[in-house]
């Protein structure tokens, strides 16, 4: 987990509207999510939530439109796990 708010993220472009496999995985921490979401006017904003069990990957697809989407990951109980230094791509 990055620091003390415990959670990081990142954007990225999408090429191409399309369906896109969504992996997401954690090693040694509990209660962690990532969600994966885009903005576009006039849209209500419902980003997908990856609950992830640090003991294997986890997979979805989700529907994208060409342009910008983000992953936001966040340990979402409280805990003692410690600061990784852990990235995002």
């Amino acid at each position: 987990m990055d620091g003390p708010v415990k959670g990081f993220g990142a954007t990225e472009k999408v090429p191409a509207a399309g369906e896109y496999i969504v992996t997401a995985a954690c090693v040694g921490a509990t209660g962690a999510a990532v969600s994966v979401g885009q903005e576009h006017p006039g849209a209500p904003f419902r980003p997908v939530e990856l609950a992830l069990d640090c003991d294997g990957a986890t997979s979805q697809v989700i529907a994208l439109e060409q342009g910008y989407v983000f992953a936001h990951l966040v340990l979402t109980g409280p805990g003692d796990t410690p600061w990784t230094g852990a990235g995002s791509a």
